[in-house]
Formats: C-alpha cells, structure tokens, sequence
C-alpha cells in the first residue's frame, strides 16, 4: 500500500505518515521496504511500500498516539531498539 493511500485511510496527512515513519526507523531501528516510481522522463523517486502488517501497526498508532505520544507509541508498536541492544549486550557480559 502506498503512503497516501494508507493516509487517506487513517485520516491522517501524508507529511503525518512520514513524520511516524522516520521516528520508527529511528527508535525501532526498522527498514521499511520502498519501490520506484518514475515521475518523470529522467527521474525516480524511492517511495515506501508498506506490506500488511506494516499498515497493521499504523493503524494500531493511530488508535494510541493521542493518549501515548509519539514516542511511547513507536515504542509499544513497533519495539525499542536501545533497549534490545541493550539488553542484549548485558546479556554478553
């Protein structure tokens, strides 16, 4: 699904969905897989490919970013990266 469909579905704006989405690969350390698109006779753009359970958990963040904030909903949805490096390098030692 692409990002202004899945906008349009959350009834929320694209510059929105692409805020969210560059907290998730920040916090969560998650890759989002993208496709091109030709938009013109010489250019490509690399736009985000969102596959189903990637719309899942926008959906899920959309229900709980207003009582949980950003930060804290990229956390419960999608995981917090720091802290499974972290622990796992506590795990080592």
């Amino acid at each position: 699904m692409d990002i202004q469909t899945l906008a349009h579905d959350l009834g929320k704006s694209v510059s929105t969905l692409k805020r969210w989405k560059k907290q998730i690969e920040h916090l969560a350390e998650y890759k989002f897989k993208e496709k091109t698109v030709r938009i013109g006779r010489n250019q490509i753009q690399r736009v985000p490919d969102f596959d189903s359970e990637e719309v899942r958990c926008f959906q899920q963040m959309a229900k709980l970013i207003d009582s949980k904030g950003l930060k804290q909903t990229v956390f419960d949805v999608w995981g917090n990266a720091q802290l499974l490096t972290l622990e796992h390098l506590q795990g080592k030692h």
